[in-house]
């Protein structure tokens, strides 16, 4: 029933929005303004861009989760706000609200991420590239299972993106690299490497197709496992609308279990 209604809500609003008439597309908006995490997807891949100096976004974006095992369900609602403090730096906020089985509700681990533009796009042969950083905060109630970091948690990433001209065709590829880290100092299971890659393919006007996978690989305690997704984005300006389906796919022994799940996003540039 969870999926059903995010999905019902996403085409509604795709529906409103494409026939407002004062909301216009801009050519060549098809790749990401900001993508710190939430803004694009629960496991999306960053892109490089930043938003510009006094510039604001704020996005909300659901996830309902299946496992294929005891029927777990899960929904997340993340709110997101994020600006731009200088040209090329740009910080965010994450708030996260889960329900999941067993009638366990309420605010996950709040994230404060930072994003550095410190490299444009030269050729098609030397990418876009930045930094960025995440601060996970130990917020969720730990009873209910909504906390995932003891005291702290740190991401480290280094993303790459570019733009690839056809004759009659352009897309962007982009990829990324991090570790992520809790609680330093400690049990070397709470410490992992992340990566992933993903591609934005224009389909119509107001209209992108998203393929990305992830991976993150845990050292020596058989976690490993990736994801898969494919998405659809719709552009109205100043609206940004997504929606899609993912797969988590376990590689380790000990990884989470097979899983299905239904996306959606809806981004507002201001």
């Amino acid at each position: 029933m969870l999926k059903k209604n995010l999905a019902i809500l996403f085409f509604l609003v795709i529906l409103v929005i494409s026939v407002h008439p004062l909301l216009a597309l801009e050519v060549d908006d098809y790749v990401p303004a900001s993508n710190v995490k939430g803004l694009s997807g629960y496991y999306f891949i960053d892109s490089t861009q930043t938003l510009l100096k006094g510039e604001l976004k704020a996005a909300l974006f659901g996830i309902a989760f299946e496992s294929d095992l005891n029927n777990f369900k899960k929904g997340t609602v993340e709110a997101v706000l994020s600006t731009g403090l200088l040209d090329g730096i740009e910080t965010a906020m994450v708030i996260p609200y889960f329900n999941q089985s067993g009638n366990l509700s309420g605010i996950g681990d709040i994230q404060i991420s930072g994003k550095v533009h410190w490299l444009d796009q030269i050729s098609e042969d030397i990418p876009s590239l930045a930094l960025a950083l995440t601060v996970e905060l130990p917020t969720g109630d730990q009873n209910k299972g909504l906390r995932t970091v003891d005291s702290y948690g740190g991401d480290f990433e280094l993303i790459a993106d570019g733009k690839i001209d056809l004759i009659d065709y352009s897309f962007s590829l982009t990829g990324e690299a991090g570790v992520f880290a809790q609680d330093i100092g400690k049990t070397r299971e709470e410490k992992y490497i992340r990566y992933g890659g993903g591609g934005f393919f224009p389909l119509a006007e107001s209209w992108v197709l998203l393929l990305e996978g992830t991976g993150t690989s845990k050292y020596g305690i058989n976690q490993d496992f990736g994801t898969v997704s494919a998405s659809l984005r719709f552009f109205r300006n100043p609206f940004q609308l997504t929606g899609g389906i993912e797969r988590t796919i376990p590689i380790g022994t000990n990884a989470p279990p097979k899983g299905t799940a239904l996306h959606a996003s809806i981004n507002i540039s201001f």
